[in-house]
């Protein structure tokens, strides 16, 4: 599809492959066996929790940060910041301009990419970021796991709570 703001051509968010058989949103078969439960939605909902628990750590940290200015951990907090509520908005919310902007977090593998970086880097924002970010690198790696096993059912994308 053509975007006439920023004058590219790009393709639309990831769906099912073409000629894929048909199969229920998020279901997927282990050893031939349907699954009973909803990968997407359960990945989604994991990521949007954690990145939304990261953001509001990181956040908390900012305010106390300007007591003793530092200027370094004030940049990589509002980065981080950033990183956690774009990763929480695109697990809410499917939209354009993230697929045009910020793809991998299209895959359950770019997610959880960037929930390993986001946990790495909580770790040292204390006791409350520590765990936080345990949470982080678990479910980015959960994420990771997650797409191989969906890349061989042929169905390795994300998708939003809210459609």
């Amino acid at each position: 599809m053509y975007n006439e703001r920023v004058g590219l051509t790009t393709a639309p968010p990831p769906g099912a492959p073409p000629g894929a058989p048909p199969r229920a949103a998020g279901s997927l078969s282990c050893c031939g066996r349907p699954s009973p439960i909803n990968v997407h939605w359960w990945l989604a909902v994991g990521t949007l929790l954690t990145s939304v628990a990261c953001a509001a750590i990181i956040i908390l940290s900012l305010i106390s940060i300007f007591g003793n200015f530092n200027l370094l951990a004030f940049i990589v907090g509002c980065y981080l910041a950033f990183q956690a509520i774009l990763l929480g908005f695109s697990a809410l919310w499917a939209r354009q301009w993230v697929a045009n902007y910020f793809g991998f977090l299209n895959y359950p593998f770019g997610s959880g990419s960037l929930l390993l970086l986001i946990g790495a880097s909580m770790l040292g924002f204390g006791t409350t970021g520590q765990i936080a970010g345990g949470f982080a690198i678990a479910w980015g790696v959960i994420s990771i796991i997650c797409h191989f096993w969906m890349r061989g059912a042929g169905c390795a994308f994300n998708t939003s709570i809210i459609k």
